[in-house]
């Protein structure tokens, strides 16, 4: 699970959303970090990716309108928190680099 989060997690970074899908993924953003359970949260992280757009084809040419943005820095640093918590989670055990203790 924590795998999958991590993954998407990076994923988003990378997107380009409406404002809308923004608001999706800093909402489950939010409740991965509130809670123990990644999966509800994984879940809506899903839901917001974006989704492929069929449009009709127009004889008159037209600007091409990109209503998407890149990740909103608010919204970047939440993730990026949530990565370096999870990063975290998931090695606890592991050795200090160079022997250092």
């Amino acid at each position: 699970m924590h795998e999958d989060a991590l993954r998407l997690l990076r994923i988003a970074l990378g997107r380009r959303l409406t404002d809308q899908g923004w608001r999706k993924v800093d909402r489950a953003v939010r409740m991965m970090a509130r809670s123990a359970e990644l999966e509800p949260g994984l879940a809506l992280l899903e839901l917001a990716q974006r989704k492929r757009v069929v449009t009709r084809i127009s004889e008159q040419p037209v600007d091409p309108v990109d209503p998407t943005t890149p990740v909103p820095e608010a919204v970047r640093e939440r993730i990026n928190e949530l990565i370096h918590r999870l990063d975290a989670g998931l090695e606890p055990d592991a050795e200090p680099p160079d022997g250092q203790v």
